[in-house]
């Protein structure tokens, strides 16, 4: 009888132990920013994991929309004036986001970081690709968890 309850028992645990760790038990933030304000720290005593970051983008608009990881920890990662493009975030084209998309990202307390969203515009006639930061809203969903 007791190995009757043991094979229905065990297979239970197994279940509720590998669907607890699929759940994240961090407190959800939705923070709202633009370039003029995409610089966050984590705060001390906690430890963020970004999950997302999405735009309010015009997806019929001919330029896709790309948010890009500027800065982290006061180092350049993004300078579009010299052509240099950090990690991918978000995109309107599916075509960047291969490998290049760097979520989750796991923040320690007091780690800095700014995040740029710029717009890339092809022009088909001549095929000349031009950059310009694009300053509209987007949205960053971040698990916070004490340290």
């Amino acid at each position: 009888m007791i190995t009757k309850y043991c094979f229905l028992l065990i297979p239970l645990l197994v279940a509720f132990s590998a669907f607890s760790q699929i759940i994240p038990q961090g407190k959800p933030l939705l923070l709202t920013a633009s370039n003029d304000d995409s610089k966050f720290t984590v705060p001390a005593g906690k430890k963020w994991v970004l999950q997302n970051v999405k735009s309010n983008a015009n997806i019929l608009s001919d330029c896709d929309e790309i948010i890009v990881l500027k800065e982290l920890n006061d180092k350049i990662y993004t300078d579009i004036s010299k052509s240099i493009i950090g990690p991918v975030f978000y995109s309107t084209s599916k075509s960047l986001f291969g490998d290049e998309n760097i979520l989750p990202m796991y923040l320690d307390e007091n780690t800095s970081f700014k995040l740029l969203m710029y717009q890339k515009c092809t022009n088909t006639v001549t095929n000349v690709t031009t950059r310009k930061v694009w300053n509209n809203i987007f949205y960053v969903n971040i698990l916070e968890y004490e340290k």
